[in-house]
């Protein structure tokens, strides 16, 4: 800082760090597809690891949203598509968190309904029954009673 005040010179690390609290603050009022852009960004400058992790999930959030948006609007298109493999992505980084479980099970759980939709049941029953290994590997039950029944039909 010089005498009169100004930031002359800053590390590389305040660089990113004003940066990504820019792009946070940005995503808080942005429509949704700003909201991911911004997210993104946000989650690619980040280096602490809860940092990394809490942005990975609101990344998650934004995606399953738009991807929500999007299937209102467009029906079931390849951006709907993409944007809930982004959010299931972005959900396995906080796997460790409650919150990344939920969010790959409602994610696995949406895509096999699409599935069961197309009439192809082995994939739907796959998706499944990753919702509930992920489940026994974290000790809860990630299975809605829909989500068992189903599993029993198709197996």
């Amino acid at each position: 800082i010089s005498m009169d005040g100004k930031i002359v010179w800053e590390s590389d690390e305040a660089k990113a760090d004003s940066r990504v609290a820019e792009l946070l603050e940005a995503s808080e009022g942005a429509d949704l597809a700003d909201t991911v852009d911004y997210l993104q960004e946000a989650y690619e400058l980040v280096r602490d690891d809860n940092d990394r992790k809490q942005i990975a999930r609101d990344l998650a959030d934004a995606h399953w949203s738009l991807a929500t948006d999007i299937r209102k609007q467009e029906g079931d298109t390849d951006e709907w598509w993409s944007h809930l493999n982004q959010a299931k992505e972005h959900y396995f980084d906080v796997i460790s968190w409650r919150d990344g479980q939920k969010g790959v099970a409602k994610v696995q759980r949406k895509q096999a309904k699409y599935h069961l939709k197309e009439g192809n049941e082995k994939a739907a029953l796959e998706l499944l029954q990753n919702i509930a290994d992920l489940g026994d590997e974290h000790g809860k039950d990630l299975l809605t009673d829909a989500d068992k029944e189903k599993i029993e039909n198709l197996s």
